[in-house]
């Protein structure tokens, strides 16, 4: 288990090898990892939030085959806020938006999104432009009396 911030500052790959816990949901980060480098590649982690599960501040990053879960209030599984970039085959349940898609040219394929929290659970916010949604499935919990 590794409980800090990862900071991706140069291009990389991560592999995790039988899906290796990153962050705890006792411990308040705002990001679980932020990629700042292009070209960065994240496979195979749990990924457990009190704020953010995966921050994307870089162009052409793929993001796949992860358990995120983001347990804070507005927390997000993953934010998006450049271009080019590649999220397919998550698994992502957060209280307040699963994935937040800003920028323009990212695909977002084949995830399953889980809204923890009803009135303000958003599966897929969509901000930016030209961006690919595809075959992505979202459930939002609801609690009726």
């Amino acid at each position: 288990m590794y409980k800090n911030v990862l900071r991706l500052k140069k291009n990389i790959i991560l592999r995790g090898i039988n899906k290796p816990l990153l962050g705890s949901s006792d411990i308040i980060v705002a990001r679980v990892i932020e990629i700042k480098a292009d070209g960065c590649q994240i496979e195979g982690f749990r990924i457990k939030a009190s704020g953010t599960g995966i921050s994307v501040s870089s162009n052409n990053n793929t993001i796949t085959d992860n358990e995120i879960t983001a347990q804070g209030t507005f927390g997000s599984g993953i934010i998006i806020d450049k271009d080019d970039n590649r999220i397919i085959s998550n698994n992502i349940s957060a209280y307040s938006r699963g994935i937040d898609v800003g920028g323009q040219n990212n695909e977002i394929l084949k995830n399953n999104i889980r809204g923890r929290y009803a009135p303000l659970s958003i599966g897929i916010d969509i901000e930016g432009s030209a961006n690919k949604i595809i075959e992505n499935t979202i459930l939002t919990l609801s609690y009726y009396k």
